[in-house]
Order: C-alpha cells, then structure tokens, then sequence
C-alpha cells in the first residue's frame, strides 16, 4: 500500500511538476523508472529528485541521461 501511494504521488508530481522534467510525457517516462530506482527516498520533492539524478548520472538510463544532456537518447531536454 506505501509503494502504491508513494508511485501515485511521484506520477502525480511528474505531472504537476514541469520544472522538474520539462513538462512532456517522453521526458518524464524516461526518468520515471530511474527516479524510482535511484532516488525513492526523494520521492515526492522535485527539486530532490532532479539533484539525486544528477548525482546518480553514471548509473540512469541512456534516455533519462539525455535529459539532462549527457549520453544518448530519444530526446533532449531544452
């Protein structure tokens, strides 16, 4: 029930939240299942999250990368 409401909360914030991912669906699907992995703990604050990902750049996804404007993806972030 907790990683029901926690998963609900960040889906929710992804989608209230541009700043934190730039607002399109592709760009919060490419960090989503990253977020979780790395950085749960920062989950539901935006500005947490972001610098958690930063810091765990080595070890995300190839297109959540690329929103931050390292390595290669599908799109990049603006």
């Amino acid at each position: 029930m907790r990683k029901i409401i926690r998963t609900s909360a960040f889906l929710a914030l992804l989608t209230a939240a541009p700043a934190y991912a730039g607002g399109t669906a592709d760009q919060q699907a490419a960090c989503e299942n990253d977020a979780r992995t790395y950085c749960e703990s920062a989950i539901p604050d935006e500005n947490a999250i972001e610098k958690c990902l930063r810091a765990n750049i080595g070890k995300i996804s190839s297109d959540c990368r690329a929103q931050f404007g390292g390595g290669k993806g599908k799109s990049k972030r603006r």
